[in-house]
């Protein structure tokens, strides 16, 4: 969104098979374990032979998921074995195939338990699940034991008395009763009197489509209002969180946080020129801020998670049209190497504030962390039909030099990395043309609407960088007579025809969109994007824009905020 901040103007498991269609063949997939449940002495490893085959895929991923956390890299093939032999009493493992390289389209998964010589294991295929509003959705939890006589699985919610869920020295347990406003604590005992807690595990309910607010300022004043720079006043941490609790009560289930590097200087105080890197006490304050989004409670139940999204301005702005690294980058003309070394340094403290803040139910309130937005590495203006689009200068060095380090850093603290892209002028001229055709990826059907998104993905698989699992966007639909639904649906469609020959997931987020000032014109985008929600569950939901511009060129938006009017139940 803020490309220039101060100058700124607005531009517009899954089975062990699954079988599936892809769009050009049917296929299949499996994954199987030679020992599921491996008994395993204290201190010691068990090991298990993993086999894995494919039908019409070109290559497959084995990623490995240890007690729920951030997975990471097994084997790769379209069908093989591999024996893992690192399994540890009371740990979890779930090994996912994936089609292709780039970890965004699950096929075939398959757990392994370790289980303790003396004890039990509980684990669930999927800790975080996602439900409708107001609906139920299922959890699959398992257990195993061994040399017990009895044992039981209980469950808390929200803190009151457990109840009985079953009682077996192993099962697999399919509980339909997971709803987002809940926290749930699973605990398996031995015997019959829940004499021995023999291990624990939470499970998380998501609403299936999601509302966040891009929340920087406490006013429509960024400049003014930056919550970053200035959250260590006992007055703004008041204000920002009566102002949280009002957002999450009308309807938010994400903040969106955004944190504009700006500064080199520092004696510079202004309050919309946070430091780069950040400096000790902006840390502090994105540490106090992530405690308090955690302790946020709707009336409801429902909690609230944060996504942070980097930006860089003023003195880090690296795509100032006649900067380079090897002249100079910014306001203050660093030279790329400070660049980079500025940056990696600011992106540890920021992880380190936040990797270890979590909600009371035991979740990371700190959901995904996105280096850049709107991005659009070396994209040259290829037509006449469409607006030039030149890109941002230098992006392809920046994302080339800084994002494999940012993945990795982000992932150890078992957070989501990510990217977020842009939806160009999707206006209904551009929208609803049918006849356009690609100058150079015609053959690929890649759609008007989706002209940067594609070049950008297409960039970070030419040079193996991390696509994002999810697809994350600025998405602003400019109507004159069409209905907002028909166009976010359409460019929808346009994302899963262009983006298929990619390897990018049909799931897709609006990180950025207007907040119209008139009533009735956001209460129908809000419409347009809820109507969406259903097909394919592909849209997972959007976050609304605030300060600058939210409300179009020079209106700047802040709170309170009509939440509920992007709201779909």
């Amino acid at each position: 969104m803020m490309d220039q901040i101060f100058f700124l103007t607005r531009k517009l498991f899954i089975p062990l098979i699954i079988i599936f269609f892809s769009g050009q063949a049917f296929a299949a997939a499996s994954v199987s374990a030679s020992q599921m449940y491996p008994v395993v002495s204290p201190n010691g490893t068990a090991s298990s032979l993993i086999t894995w085959s494919s039908t019409n895929e070109q290559m497959v991923q084995i990623w490995l998921s240890v007690d729920n956390k951030k997975e990471v890299l097994f084997a790769t093939g379209v069908s093989g074995q591999k024996t893992y032999v690192a399994i540890e009493p009371g740990s979890s493992y779930k090994f996912t195939a994936y089609r292709g390289t780039q970890q965004t389209i699950p096929i075939a998964s398959t757990i392994v338990l370790g289980v303790p010589v003396n004890g039990g294991v509980l684990a669930t295929k999927n800790n975080v699940v996602r439900a409708p509003f107001n609906s139920a959705t299922s959890a699959t939890i398992i257990w195993k034991t061994n040399n017990l006589t009895n044992a039981q699985m209980w469950v808390s919610v929200n803190g009151q008395p457990e109840t009985l869920v079953g009682t077996s020295l192993s099962s697999v347990h399919t509980a339909n009763w997971i709803v987002p406003s809940n926290d749930y604590v699973f605990t398996l005992y031995e015997g019959v009197n829940r004499s021995r807690v023999l291990d624990t595990i939470n499970i998380y309910a998501d609403l299936a489509y999601e509302v966040g607010v891009n929340y920087h300022s406490f006013s429509s004043a960024y400049n003014q209002g930056n919550i970053l720079t200035q959250y260590h006043s006992p007055s703004v941490r008041s204000l920002v969180k009566s102002q949280l609790n009002e957002m999450i009560n009308n309807g938010a289930s994400i903040i969106k946080f955004n944190i504009w590097h700006t500064s080199i200087s520092s004696s510079s105080s202004q309050p919309g020129r946070p430091h780069f890197p950040l400096s000790s006490q902006e840390i502090f304050n994105l540490n106090l801020f992530a405690q308090d989004v955690a302790a946020i409670r709707a009336n409801d139940g429902r909690r609230l998670k944060l996504d942070l999204s980097l930006g860089w301005q003023g003195s880090a702005g690296y795509t100032h049209k006649y900067d380079s690294p090897s002249t100079g980058l910014g306001s203050s003309q660093i030279l790329g190497s400070e660049f980079i070394t500025r940056a990696k340094q600011s992106i540890n403290s920021i992880v380190d504030a936040v990797k270890n803040v979590y909600r009371p139910d035991g979740r990371l309130v700190v959901d995904r962390i996105y280096l850049e937005g709107e991005v659009m590495p070396a994209i040259t203006s290829e037509i006449t039909n469409l607006e030039a689009i030149d890109g941002k200068k230098n992006q392809d060095w920046f994302l080339l030099n800084l994002y494999p380090y940012f993945v990795n850093r982000v992932i150890s603290a078992n957070i989501e990395p990510s990217l977020y892209f842009l939806v160009n002028n999707p206006n209904e001229n551009n929208v609803f043309d049918y006849a356009w055709q690609d100058p150079l990826y015609s053959a690929h059907n890649v759609k008007k609407t989706m002209y940067s998104v594609y070049r950008a993905i297409l960039f970070l698989k030419t040079n193996n960088l991390k696509i994002p699992k999810r697809i994350d966007f600025s998405l602003y639909p400019q109507r004159v007579s069409a209905s907002y639904t028909s166009m976010i649906d359409k460019i929808l469609d346009d994302a899963d025809v262009s983006l298929q020959h990619l390897g990018a997931a049909s799931s897709y987020y609006a990180a950025e969109s207007q907040y119209p000032l008139s009533n009735s014109d956001r209460e129908a985008l809000g419409e347009g994007f809820g109507n969406n929600r259903n097909p394919n569950s592909r849209l997972k939901g959007v976050s609304f824009w605030t300060t600058p511009d939210g409300g179009g060129p020079g209106v700047d938006v802040g709170p309170p905020f009509e939440v509920e009017d992007y709201w779909p139940y």
